[in-house]
């Protein structure tokens, strides 16, 4: 019996070489910077018609401007800084966190109450 005929006698079976290819990118980056600024271009042009949008709203409706204007704008762009604090912080996970009198607490755990109390501030102020 030759050695090559032996199945499972302690022989290996030799390691198949693995080849691991860089994937090519779709994108220069210079495509994708370019795409960047088109997205955050949109992103402001609609943040600065949002409130021209608001008003027009509140009159056919015929609601109080000051109700739309702090609850309706002060929503929709509070929901999209929540949102991109969320989408952040699943992307990096950030490994370092704050020890504070409640256990360990990241930068999101931070950012995403401060944002409520910064986008309510106002609504109290109107209150008043």
């Amino acid at each position: 019996m030759s050695k090559g005929s032996r199945v499972g006698a302690g022989l290996r079976e030799p390691a198949q070489e693995t080849v691991r290819c860089r994937p090519t990118p779709r994108f220069t980056l210079a495509q994708a910077v370019l795409h960047y600024a088109a997205a955050a271009l949109v992103v402001v042009a609609a943040g600065i018609w949002l409130p021209f949008a608001a008003t027009r709203l509140a009159h056919a409706m015929d609601w109080q401007t000051t109700f739309v204007g702090t609850l309706f704008v002060a929503g929709a762009t509070s929901a999209m800084v929540v949102t991109g604090i969320v989408i952040v912080g699943v992307l990096y996970r950030p490994r370092r966190r704050l020890v504070g009198p409640i256990g360990p607490i990241g930068w999101i755990g931070l950012g995403l109450p401060t944002v409520y109390l910064l986008n309510t501030y106002p609504l109290d102020l109107r209150a008043e």
